[in-house]
């Protein structure tokens, strides 16, 4: 887990915990997160969908900046899907958009390391 905040237009969501799935080809949000920044995923949103354990569902994707304060502070743009997620994991961070970008490892196979990359 990793502490994350999504910004879009000068607004900020709180920050919270995302998964880091490297199973997960994308980046995948609560729906309820594009209300705190004034966004719609119904009416203004790319569709899209996304297969996973569940199945294939409809997404909506955005241009959104992920923030990350444990990690300095580091942000980049990213096309993030959003879709109503378990109250448990509002975020799951996955190889587009995140793992693309950093360093994923076990440290004597009990502690995991984040570490960036550099592009």
């Amino acid at each position: 887990m990793v502490t994350a905040a999504l910004r879009h237009c000068g607004r900020q969501t709180p920050t919270f915990l995302a998964l880091v799935d490297t199973g997960s080809d994308l980046c995948m949000f609560d729906d309820q997160l594009l209300l705190l920044l004034g966004l719609n995923a119904y009416q203004i949103g790319a569709r899209s969908t996304a297969t996973g354990i569940g199945g294939v569902e409809q997404v909506s994707v955005f241009p959104i900046e992920v923030v990350f304060p444990a990690l300095d502070d580091a942000k980049w743009q990213i096309h993030a899907r959003f879709k109503r997620m378990p109250e448990s994991v509002p975020g799951v961070l996955g190889h587009a958009g995140f793992l693309g970008r950093m360093k994923a490892s076990f440290a004597h196979g009990t502690t995991f390391v984040l570490s960036e990359l550099r592009l």
